[in-house]
């Protein structure tokens, strides 16, 4: 005989839940939902009853005072718990059936109290088992692997030829087995860094094995996309920041009786994707298209030189490049040129007399300025009736999503749609910057209040976290449809592997963090707070070769990059901005020892570029 023997808890099966120890309070609070007494009570006892086998834990269970249920009842209910968290480990299905093709016995082995009848019928859901497979545990043998003991057990039952062995414990699988002449396999479900560093903090929480429950999902969805390195980062930081805020909005949305979720484009896909796996009721979701670019000919119908400053970064052309501002009107300087004679003789904008010449050129220009408001006002009819269409207007109620920071779109759509005597729409942010726009343009709350969210991974947020397969949206066309979007020429929808990662894996954890059902709000923002900061600080050991394909910004070409010889100096002594995420690309570079011994240079330098620059545009000012 030749035999594969494969460990069960946490090689072949993973615990949705993560631990073993967190079945026991799902269990206690599904018994007394309303009782802390009798949950905690419950708890006590089940932890500290002894018995090799189920039924003999249980035999005490009488006298425990554990009224309300009888002894088979909460069997039954325990079972039922562990039979819902237990999951096939998808890295395993493919190994076990390369055995089975290959002609060897396959064998399920386990140090367990629970029954072989019971795990046999949890493998074969699972599609892990075939019917003939048998299930060896330890309170049926009367032997452990942690012994060695069910290994020569085993062996003098069957006597194999050949046999292999997987399994996860070191010493159980691996060492114990190879004492006893079995070839071992280590297979590797061991939690990431991040997740470890989550799984010891729980302690520090009453209900924390929820927050271990949510660790133990994150771990189940990255090793459901085969443990790749886009998988690991998904489901460790981008999930893990963004479904606490989408059920968070979920909940403000049925507080406040709103009608529809708007996500924004393009911020906004994979948090919509995230909201479907949740499945609200009585809201409705919806992907609204929209942009600075979509919204800003609408916006200007009235040709307000001040309103086209209201949205401008600091209020402020200075420093801002001609080729950019042209874009958000839609035209370039070679159709300013050719079509209005009109020149400009600067890249970028560095002097208010600079400033006053773009503006004039665009607001108060013979030709060009009265050609730009026909146009702003065939914009804004198209934009009213895709709001109308999309609920925004009318007697539906909306609330806004988006990832934040300033708040450009919601003073844009507010202004038009408090013109045509509409309610404001609020938007719930991400974040917001120290300068968000004030509420006067709409009301707008976010997840995390200012100064908690790092702003070093904005790049990796608004890049990575928030890739969609939509271009940006540049306007709205009119067709037998309805009023549909208009992408830039040469643009369509485009399912990148990024894309399709995050919301594979996003859309996983979403179904599986349903089935929670109820969960702490405060441990939901811990989760997602250290998961950020994790990232914004590199505090934890982390593969960021996924951001490696991902372009930073409009000026740079990587959001993380192997830094040069030069590029490295530029950014550890001088302060450099080289890529998207220049700290990343200093990690990725150098590796973690080295980053740590370098980062206090990083941060000394870059301090005092911002203070020249501060006290350079001061002095511009005077």
């Amino acid at each position: 005989m030749r035999l594969a023997t494969f460990d069960i808890f946490d090689t072949v099966l993973l615990r949705k839940c993560g631990n073993p120890e967190v079945v026991l309070p799902i269990l206690a609070q599904r018994l007394y939902p309303k009782d802390r007494y009798r949950r905690e009570a419950f708890l006590i006892w089940r932890h500290t009853v002894k018995g090799e086998t189920f039924e003999a834990m249980y035999a005490s269970a009488i006298g425990a005072g554990l009224d309300g249920y009888s002894t088979d009842e909460l069997m039954q209910m325990e079972l039922k718990v562990e039979a819902e968290m237990l999951m096939a480990n998808p890295m395993m299905q493919d190994k076990i059936n390369d055995y089975r093709s290959k002609g060897y016995v396959i064998k399920f082995v386990s140090d367990m109290y629970l029954s072989s009848s019971f795990l046999k019928e949890i493998l074969l859901r699972e599609n892990c088992a075939e019917a003939t497979d048998e299930v060896i545990v330890s309170c049926e043998w009367s032997a452990r692997k942690d012994n060695g003991g069910l290994f020569r057990k085993i062996r003098g039952t069957y006597h194999p030829e050949t046999w292999i062995h997987h399994g996860d414990n070191k010493r159980s699988d691996v060492k114990m087995a190879r004492k006893n002449g079995v070839n071992a396999r280590w297979i590797d479900t061991t939690y990431t860094p991040i997740e470890a560093r989550l799984m010891s903090q729980a302690r520090s929480f009453r209900n924390g094995w929820q927050l271990k429950w949510l660790v133990g999902i994150s771990r189940m969805a990255r090793l459901r996309g085969l443990n790749t390195p886009e998988a690991v980062f998904a489901a460790d930081y981008v999930a893990p920041t963004y479904l606490p805020f989408v059920i968070d909005i979920i909940k403000e949305a049925k507080e406040q009786h709103i009608d529809y979720l708007q996500f924004l484009s393009r911020d906004g896909y994979i948090m919509l994707e995230m909201a479907k796996a949740l499945d609200p009721d009585n809201v409705k979701l919806n992907y609204l298209f929209v942009s600075r670019r979509s919204l800003i000919q609408a916006y200007l119908s009235e040709m307000e030189e001040q309103g086209f400053l209201d949205i401008i970064d600091k209020h402020s052309l200075l420093r801002k490049r001609v080729d950019d501002l042209l874009w958000l009107f839609q035209t370039t300087r070679m159709e300013m040129r050719q079509r209005f004679g009109i020149e400009f003789n600067y890249d970028k904008v560095t002097t208010q007399v600079q400033s006053d010449d773009f503006l004039q050129k665009i607001f108060h220009h013979p030709t060009f300025t009265p050609w730009l408001k026909e146009q702003c006002g065939q914009a804004l009819l198209l934009a009213l009736d895709y709001f109308r269409q999309e609920g925004i207007l009318g007697s539906s109620r909306s609330l806004m999503v988006d990832v934040g920071w300033l708040g450009t779109s919601r003073l844009m759509l507010n202004r038009i749609v408090k013109a045509q005597g509409s309610l404001q729409v609020p938007t719930y942010y991400l974040g917001v910057r120290a300068d968000v726009l004030p509420r006067c343009y709409g009301d707008y709350k976010p997840y995390f209040p200012m100064g908690q969210l790092d702003t070093t991974a904005t790049a990796v947020i608004e890049s990575y976290f928030s890739a969609s397969p939509y271009p940006t949206t540049v306007g709205y066309k009119r067709n037998t449809d309805g009023v549909t979007p208009l992408f830039p020429e040469g643009e369509a929808y485009q399912d990148t592997d990024t894309v399709r990662m995050n919301r594979e894996v996003g859309v996983a954890m979403g179904k599986m963090v349903r089935e929670m059902r109820e969960v702490d709000s405060t441990l939901l923002y811990f989760w997602a707070k250290t998961t950020i900061d994790s990232l914004s600080r590199l505090s934890d050991a982390v593969n960021l070769s996924p951001l490696t394909r991902i372009g930073g910004s409009d000026f740079f070409f990587s959001l993380v990059k192997r830094l040069s010889i030069g590029e490295l100096f530029k950014v550890i002594f001088l302060g450099g901005r080289v890529s998207g995420f220049d700290k990343g690309s200093l990690y990725y570079t150098v590796g973690k020892r080295w980053y740590k011994a370098l980062l206090p240079i990083y941060n000394f330098s870059s301090a005092c570029r911002r203070k020249l620059f501060l006290l350079m545009m001061r002095k511009k000012k005077q």
